[in-house]
């Protein structure tokens, strides 16, 4: 770590830097890896989050009028197409997804609604692997591997946390190949047994279960591996579902 504070970092760490939000009590959690898009100006989010403790986010008429583009974002775009689903499963022959922008104005991540949205990492990057990572984040750590190893040991603690304090019934976590981060982040053992869901022949879900409830990681909600059409996010709500119907671990 150079030139920036352990203490201005950690803050940055533990704050909601990176979360959308929502309803920390509802019963599905959505988590991603880490914003997309471009990368943060440090320096300004040091004055913005280290100056107060954020301790609730959501999406509101306020952050609608900030981001006017917000209908357009696919990776949300695919979680109100999920969620939608979910609402419909308990009749498979009319789910449809089709008014999926009409749920990101009225629901989605909203303080009163039926999800709450977290990344794992705080920081926003264009993609996990974008090679320009080191060149604008070099200020705060020399790799990502150390970044990792931070977050981990503070941010992750917060999540899980935040999950024993709450207990939504479904946690979300979109990334395969961050599986272990998810585990942790939401205090899973790293050895938990877990159950497959297929989804299609190159689709497939792990499924977790302890005491608290339920941690499904699926593919990433886009990209060309990922789940990217619409009938994986149906598949998906459809075994989902029947985890909050059959009203397992009640809060």
């Amino acid at each position: 770590m150079k030139n920036i504070s352990k203490v201005d970092f950690d803050s940055l760490i533990e704050s909601w830097l990176g979360c959308d939000g929502g309803n920390r009590k509802a019963n599905i959690w959505i988590c991603g890896i880490e914003y997309g898009g471009g990368f943060d100006d440090i320096k300004e989010l040091i004055t913005k989050e280290s100056s107060k403790r954020i301790e609730d986010r959501f999406w509101d008429n306020e952050f609608r009028e900030r981001h006017p583009n917000y209908s357009a974002w696919p990776y949300h775009q695919k979680v109100a197409k999920f969620m939608l689903a979910v609402s419909q499963s308990h009749d498979e022959l009319r789910i449809s997804v089709e008014n999926y922008k009409d749920y990101m104005r009225e629901k989605l991540y909203t303080e009163n609604g039926d999800s709450f949205k977290l990344n794992l990492f705080p920081f926003s990057s264009p993609s996990v692997s974008d090679p320009r990572w080191k060149e604008n984040y070099q200020t705060i750590c020399t790799n990502r591997d150390e970044y990792y190893d931070r977050c981990r040991r503070k941010r992750f603690t917060k999540f899980s946390n935040l999950r024993k304090e709450h207990r939504p019934k479904v946690i979300i976590g979109t990334g395969i190949t961050h599986n272990n981060y998810f585990l942790e982040a939401f205090g899973f053992r790293q050895d938990h047994e877990y159950k497959m869901w297929e989804l299609s022949h190159n689709r497939r879900c792990r499924i977790y279960e302890d005491d608290l409830g339920v941690l499904v990681v699926s593919p990433f909600f886009g990209g060309r591996y990922g789940m990217n059409r619409d009938g994986l996010l149906i598949e998906l709500a459809k075994q989902v579902a029947p985890l909050l119907r059959m009203g397992l671990y009640e809060q």
